[in-house]
């Protein structure tokens, strides 16, 4: 035998706790020599592994790993319910980490060129504002002070009047389609567009110096429009019945 080859007493141990986790399930089904065979075996392997003895230990392994597979098969159902156990795990962990963690996207559309253009891949982390709560747009801890103005993010419109918002992912999954684009203003901003830039105050009246001096912005042009997204809702007639009001709604703001 080469020097090297002979099994460690830490893999040894490893074929008796695997070998024994196998007879523990299948022992009803053996004969009585075969039940004889192994227990003795086993015993033996432990005994060998307490007295620290490598090379009997790494011999009574091998005899083992030869022996246990023979008699010991697992029945097609329980490979099955392993195989299906072990797919449901890795799926339940890629749905953590895509929804907790992060995620790869594809940009489908030219709306952010030149910064990003179609078929552009990206790597987004969804830990730079808070922590997600997985399948659900809420949070189980958000901090608004890490939203930086003039930030590329992607968000789901989920209470936002978008037309055709909704997506069907793998075909059998309901679920809002993704949107990227370019925060430049936060809740109670006053944002203006003049002469090819875009200047703004915050709720406190205070300037905005980075929506016209990030480098982030250099190239980009800004290309004001106007159009109503949302939706109508008439509230019915006043009190004195004169006029019916009419709300207009955009981004879910009345």
């Amino acid at each position: 035998m080469k020097k090297g080859s002979i099994y460690s007493l830490r893999r040894s141990r490893k074929v008796l706790l695997h070998a024994n986790a196998l007879y523990k399930k299948q022992w009803k089904k053996l004969g009585q020599s075969d039940l004889g065979r192994i227990e003795q075996m086993l015993q033996a392997l432990d005994e060998t592994l307490m007295a620290k003895d490598r090379s009997e230990a790494d011999r009574l392994a091998r005899e083992i790993e030869q022996y246990a597979p023979t008699i010991m098969r697992k029945s097609t159902w329980n490979y099955c319910v392993e195989v299906g156990i072990a797919i449901l795990f890795a799926l339940l962990v890629a749905v953590v980490v895509r929804q907790v963690w992060f995620e790869l996207y594809e940009i489908p559309s030219g709306s952010m060129r030149p910064t990003l253009e179609e078929q552009d891949r990206t790597l987004v982390t969804k830990t730079a504002f808070g922590l997600n709560i997985p399948l659900v747009a809420k949070q189980f801890y958000f901090n608004p002070d890490l939203v930086k103005r003039t930030g590329v993010f992607i968000f789901r419109p989920e209470h936002i009047d978008l037309p055709d918002a909704n997506h069907l992912y793998f075909y059998l999954f309901p679920g809002k389609k993704r949107y990227i684009k370019r925060n430049m203003g936060k809740p109670g901003d006053t944002l203006y567009f003049y002469g090819g830039k875009i200047y703004g105050i915050d709720d406190e009246g205070d300037d905005l110096p980075q929506l016209r001096e990030s480098p982030d912005l250099d190239g980009l042009e800004h290309i004001p429009f106007l159009s109503f997204e949302g939706r109508v809702s008439a509230a019915g007639p006043n009190t004195r019945g004169m006029y019916t009001p009419v709300f207009l709604y955009q981004m879910d703001q009345a």
